[in-house]
Order: C-alpha cells, then sequence, then structure tokens
C-alpha cells in the first residue's frame, strides 16, 4: 500500500507523551505595584545610608586627639550602653529597613500596618533614648539631627 501524504503524517507524528509542555506562565506583578515597591525599597537603603553617615559625622565630632575613628567606632560598639552610644539608633534603623523590605518587597504585603507598627515602635525607642541620652557636649547638633532625622525617616516609610 502506497503511502499517501495523510498516511504519512500520521506515521511520522510524535507521541502525545513525548510532546513538549507548554511554556509556564510567569506572572509577573503589574508596573503600577513593581515601581513603587523599588522605589520604597530605593528609599529603605538612603534611610539606612543616611542614619549611617550621621552616626559616622558624630564619632569623628565627639573623638579626642589620641583616639582613632576606629577607637570611636568600637567603643560605641563594644562597650554599648543606652545612655552613651547612638550605635542603637543604626541598628534601628536597619533592623526597621529590613522588617520594611521582607514584608512588602519580598512577601509583597499591601497592607500600612507593617510600616505603622515599625514607626511607632521607632518612635517608643527614639523617645525612650531622647529621654535618656545626655544631650550636652560635643556633637550635640548632630546628635539632634540623627535623632530627628531617624524619626522622621520612620515615620515617611508609612
Amino acid at each position: 500500500m502506497p503511502l499517501t501524504g495523510s498516511t504519512l503524517d500520521a506515521s511520522l507524528s510524535i507521541p502525545a507523551v513525548m510532546q513538549p509542555l507548554p511554556p509556564v506562565a510567569v506572572q509577573r506583578e503589574p508596573a503600577s505595584k513593581r515601581i513603587p515597591r523599588r522605589t520604597f525599597g530605593s528609599f529603605c537603603l538612603c534611610d539606612t545610608l543616611l542614619i549611617f553617615l550621621l552616626w559616622a559625622i558624630y564619632l569623628s565630632i565627639i573623638r579626642t586627639k589620641n583616639q582613632t575613628f576606629m577607637d570611636m567606632f568600637v567603643q560605641q560598639i563594644k562597650h554599648y550602653s543606652f545612655k552613651t552610644s547612638l550605635a542603637d539608633i543604626v541598628t534601628l534603623s536597619c533592623v526597621r529597613d529590613l522588617i520594611l523590605l521582607l514584608i512588602y518587597n519580598i512577601l509583597k504585603f499591601d497592607h500600612w500596618v507593617t510600616a505603622g507598627f515599625c514607626a511607632i515602635a521607632s518612635s517608643a525607642f527614639l523617645l525612650a533614648k531622647v529621654f535618656e541620652f545626655p544631650l550636652n557636649g560635643e556633637g550635640q547638633p548632630v546628635t539632634y539631627f540623627l535623632i530627628l532625622s531617624s524619626f522622621a525617616m520612620s515615620w515617611i516609610a508609612t
């Protein structure tokens, strides 16, 4: 029996088991949500860098002639005291921004409760810091600006 076009096609067809699967559609987040999330991530990074930079300026102002910057850095971290160190404000900024990035950018939650909770917790910590930290002496304007900018950044993030 001679092979015709229709029987030739049927004999050369690939069995259904061996046919490739259709491509899986990757659902991307719409640009209307993706762009603000990216902007928020950039804001969190700038927040942490600004607070760290202000803290570094504070350390360079309060150091004495026989101390290096690294000596002051180690003193603020290793010999931490709530009443004498501002390293906790930098840590607070890092932790706050990591929580916000995790919740909003990685887990993609849209509710404002996390940002509100972080802002209230940061404000309570900074308020306690203001009452306990001696706000007299060297580096006073930078100390004020560091605390106020940390407070403002926490509320701007909401």
